[in-house]
Formats: C-alpha cells, structure tokens, sequence
C-alpha cells in the first residue's frame, strides 16, 4: 500500500511544529506532499541527496503558515521557524542545507521572484536549486485536489501532469484512513 513506504513519516512529522496540524495546510497536507515530492523525484531521476531535500522541504514548507488566504511571506516564516527548533540540520551538507532553505522560501513565491531571490542564497549550483524548487512546487500544485481543482497551467514539468489522478488517489485514501 502506498502508505507502507511513507508509515515512519506518519509517526515523526511533528505537528507541535505546525501553527494548525489540522488544517488544510497541515500534517496531512505535508504527508501527500511528501509523498508527491518523492514520486516527482523518481521521475526526475534525483540522487539521493537532492532528494533528501525535497524529503525535508516538503514535510516543513508550511509549518508557519497561519491562514488559508494567499501568504507570500510564508515560505520565509516556515524556514525561520525551523531554525528556531531543534531540528538536526546536521544530516544536510551545507551546500544541501543552503537549498533547502532556498526551496523552502520560495514556494510561496511567483517563479519571477524566485529567480530574482536566487542571487541571496549562497549556492553553488543554482539549476539544482531551481529544480528541487520547481519540483516541490508542483507537488505542492498536485496537492491542491483537496480544493477540487489542479491548476495545470502552474505545474512546471509536463512529467507532472501523469501524477494528477493520482494525487486525487491520494487524497481519497488519506481521507478514508487517516481522518
């Protein structure tokens, strides 16, 4: 079951992290974007590392935010957040933990400003970060089922589209199994 490989997740993703575990924006939606993030991962054919980042990027990238409404700062509120726990950054190379927080800032942002941001973050291959970046965010687009709608036109690899009615699959199951 597709739930099986991702049950460890379940049981770490810490909700006290979350400003509302419960919401739409949660650690459900956290979960299904994991989920999402590692299936766009195989598809891309990322290495190991690259998508560890995607790994922590998906389960944290909206631990801060606070409304349903569109927040821009989000991402940027999420990272800080993060900083400001125990988390054991030390499994990520610097170089990794650089893109990490660069993805996790930029999720919430138009691709224009995230392209803009890139020159504030010291990294040394920019195309990966742009990459990871793009990836979450069309997980993060996939995820957007839970509204009923999938805005194709956001998602920035034609290889993401083949996972629509599976991000619908997903949700149902996480509805029926886990709410």
């Amino acid at each position: 079951m597709i739930l099986d490989k991702y049950s460890l997740y379940l049981s770490k993703v810490p909700s006290e992290l979350f400003v509302d575990a419960s919401s739409v924006y949660g650690t459900t939606h956290a979960i299904r974007v994991l989920i999402l993030v590692d299936k766009l991962s195989e598809e891309q054919k990322l290495d190991p590392l690259s998508k560890n980042v995607l790994h922590y990027g998906a389960l944290y990238h909206d631990i801060a935010r606070e409304k349903d409404l569109n927040d821009n700062l989000h991402g940027y509120k999420s990272f800080e957040k993060l900083q400001n726990t125990n988390f054991a950054f030390g499994k990520i190379a610097k170089e990794n933990f650089e893109i990490l927080k660069f993805v996790i800032e930029n999720h919430s942002l138009t691709d224009s400003q995230a392209k803009d941001n890139i020159r504030n973050y010291k990294l040394i291959n920019k195309d990966l970060a742009i990459n990871l970046l793009n990836i979450l965010k069309d997980a993060d687009a996939l995820d957007h089922c839970r509204f009923g709608h999938i805005d194709l036109d956001s998602l920035h690899f034609e290889s993401s589209r083949k996972y629509v009615s599976f991000a619908y699959q997903l949700l149902t199951i996480f509805r029926e199994k886990i709410l």
